[in-house]
């Protein structure tokens, strides 16, 4: 299989190599069914989304399912628990005597004085700058597929469904790959 453009090389070729690779792409959506891809998304947000306004927007994010607060709800109720256990021991005087709260007190100023010795405008520098030098690594690795989707499009021809949906399904496939990779 050659892909033309040299001396001697014909374009009936590259056009047959095009016409292969379309048709055995063909046949792998057409046995392909939607019933064996699981995923879907969990809630459509297409209503809610529409309109612009704070009751909108405050409705999107109190929605149980799928939302950001579900997934937080355990570690927050776990701290919440935890600091009301901590500050009801501290703050009464059912639970420490006034020696035991004048020892923490003193143990905690401890922790805060050794914290001086740590510039943590200096470390919060350092863990910035790696976390925007990760990101920018990130970003720059990621795969484009604007001009492919632009050739595609002009070498899949035809207005007919079966062109339609071939160039949309390959380009899904290049975006589902994009995303993997």
């Amino acid at each position: 299989m050659t892909c033309g453009g040299g001396l001697g090389s014909d374009n009936s070729s590259s056009y047959n190599d095009h016409n292969l690779f379309a048709s055995i792409f063909t046949k792998t959506l057409r046995n392909t069914q939607l019933s064996q891809f699981p995923f879907q998304m969990t809630v459509s947000y297409n209503l809610d989304v529409s309109s612009t306004s704070l009751v909108a927007f405050l409705k999107l994010q109190l929605r149980w399912r799928g939302s950001v607060w579900k997934s937080v709800m355990r570690e927050l109720f776990i701290f919440s628990i935890l600091f009301a256990t901590v500050t009801s021991i501290y703050r009464t005087n059912y639970f420490l005597s006034e020696e035991q709260r004048v020892f923490w007190d003193n143990f905690s100023a401890l922790f805060d004085q050794k914290l001086d010795y740590i510039p943590l405008t200096f470390m919060l520098g350092f863990f910035v700058t790696i976390i925007v030098g990760r990101w920018n690594d990130i970003f720059l690795n990621i795969g484009w597929v604007d001009n492919t989707a632009l050739l595609i499009a002009t070498y899949i021809r035809g207005n007919d469904e079966k062109s339609r949906i071939l160039r949309r399904t390959t380009l899904r496939y290049m975006v589902l790959t994009q995303i993997l990779v």
